[in-house]
């Protein structure tokens, strides 16, 4: 599948389910309850366990069943514990502030293997999170954030000036570790994101400045594929949920509001839909086009909220902790903080890189067409790998604009002062679809026109300001843009001859803007 996607991810999941909990239902959410009074840690890499610590403990459970397989002791009884999974998928590393060392310990058996002193751990004002596997480990200083290895306990890479400012507790997701553990994502000041290369400490990327609080960057998630960034706010924000290109932190798209603020942030496995935990429940939102896939919330519950969330890798589940206020039989309010899991959306399907039919490309069509910056990214390396058919199919999407099409407007211009009231009203109404497309045929017509005629011409555009781009001129004007950014010897032909159509054409306007940016 292209880019994230793994699998169909609906799928009957009924054996999973607690059983207290109703029967599985088609396209509706369940919840499974693995740990009360549990922080969730982490998900091992082959999906077979969940990780959950706790007062004075740590204790691994298997997600088939939900039953609990190890239980370890650790050496203080600090609430707050962070733990990850081991490369090796056989250990469990934790540390807590007050401890200061990475500990490892055996899945098996719940002995400790082995204790390394954490660098810099008694100056950090919180931790922000372990890379996958386990490797590294970010930490948030006051004048940054460090990145320390697991292995040795020592500092790795100093990012000066990175990560969120404020109150720590909402901003333990601060930042991300791509997949490959190649890459570090965070907050760098100044409302920008920036991509770092760990082994080097290159900047590979660093977004525009913005008017924007840290608080924006409390959430810092890399989509599965690590092609793009999502992040957000933590705290009483009713802000957006936004997401970047990772390659050169460029703003793709704004998919949410929330209406409650959010407490954790995580992608689907197909990196279609990002999912939020507010006071509201769950919520999945596909980011190409802001629409909302999927709401839970636990039956009867009542406040919502935890962090950090993790996708199990077969695509079919999402695990978050989160305290969920409910109502008992006897009508008095119960607040519980435990592990939670619960099915994720159907999918996006996206075509292979190694296969691109017409027809294929007419299901991709309603996306692209919208001109979802979001959507063109994910896609145009599958275009760019079938330019032979991707090409035809975007020409007959924008065909040229002629000067018989414009002929024909200016007569029925004309025809707006016809002693027919009947064929002034057509002629009204066959000008009106085509405002948009021919914005600057109208301006120009308008002073010359009859006074009905440039009455009705003024409102025309003046409606047109005000009004979105229709469906199909957005269509023809994202077919050009796709074939600028091809770039083939056929699309560049095809720019030319929509370049050189009838100049009264926003398309031809489009297109010319486009040639000349071609590179030579």
């Amino acid at each position: 599948m292209l880019l994230c996607a793994l699998m169909n991810v609906w799928a009957a999941v009924a054996p999973c389910a607690a059983p207290d909990q109703p029967p599985f239902e088609k396209h509706s959410w369940y919840v499974v309850q693995f740990q009360e009074n549990g922080f969730l840690l982490d998900v091992s890499a082959d999906s077979k366990y969940v990780a959950g610590g706790g007062k004075g403990d740590a204790r691994v459970y298997t997600i088939a069943d939900g039953k609990e397989v190890v239980r370890i002791a650790l050496p203080d009884d600090n609430k707050v514990v962070y733990g990850v999974f081991a490369a090796d998928g056989k250990q469990l590393i934790t540390m807590t502030k007050t401890d200061g060392k990475f500990r490892y310990w055996n899945l098996a058996t719940g002995k400790e293997t082995k204790a390394v002193e954490i660098a810099r751990v008694k100056d950090a004002e919180w931790v922000m999170g372990f890379a996958p596997g386990g490797a590294l480990l970010a930490l948030k200083l006051e004048g940054g954030v460090v990145l320390v290895s697991s292995a040795t306990g020592k500092v790795v890479l100093d990012l000066e000036g990175a990560g969120p400012g404020g109150n720590g507790f909402f901003r333990q997701m601060g930042c991300a570790f791509s997949a490959d553990g190649k890459r570090f994502a965070a907050h760098a000041g100044k409302g920008r994101l920036a991509v770092w290369e760990i082994a080097t400490g290159k900047q590979l990327a660093l977004g525009a400045e913005r008017h924007s609080p840290s608080g924006d960057f409390v959430f810092v998630r890399f989509s599965p594929c690590g092609r793009f960034l999502a992040t957000g706010a933590g705290g009483p924000i009713n802000a957006p949920i936004r997401v970047w290109d990772a390659a050169t932190c460029e703003l793709l798209a704004e998919p949410l509001k929330i209406e409650a603020f959010t407490t954790a942030l995580a992608w689907t496995p197909d990196g279609n839909a990002v999912v939020t935990l507010d006071y509201a429940g769950v919520y999945a939102t596909d980011v190409g086009t802001g629409k909302r896939l999927h709401k839970f919330a636990p039956s009867g519950s009542g406040n919502l909220w935890g962090q950090p969330m993790f996708h199990t890798a077969d695509g079919k589940h999402v695990v978050f902790h989160s305290e969920v206020t409910r109502t008992d039989p006897a009508g008095k309010r119960v607040t519980s903080w435990g592990i939670y899991m619960t099915p994720l959306p159907p999918a996006k399907k996206f075509p292979a890189k190694s296969e691109l039919t017409a027809a294929e490309l007419d299901a991709l069509w309603p996306d692209l067409a919208t001109g979802s910056a979001f959507r063109r990214a994910q896609v145009l390396p599958v275009l760019a790998a079938h330019a032979n058919v991707a090409v035809p199919y975007l020409v007959k999407q924008a065909p040229v604009a002629t000067a018989a099409e414009v002929k024909y407007l200016r007569e029925l211009i004309d025809e707006l002062t016809s002693d027919s009231a009947e064929k002034a009203k057509t002629a009204r109404t066959r000008l009106t679809i085509r405002a948009h497309r021919y914005e600057a045929l109208f301006r120009d017509a308008a002073p010359a026109a009859a006074p009905a005629a440039r009455k009705v011409l003024d409102a025309l555009l003046e409606t047109a300001k005000k009004e979105p781009i229709p469906a199909d001129l957005r269509s023809d004007l994202q077919a050009v843009d796709l074939l600028a950014r091809l770039n083939t010897p056929d699309a560049v032909k095809h720019l030319k001859a929509l370049a050189a159509g009838a100049p009264e054409s926003r398309v031809t306007a489009e297109a010319k803007v486009a040639v000349a940016k071609l590179k030579p």
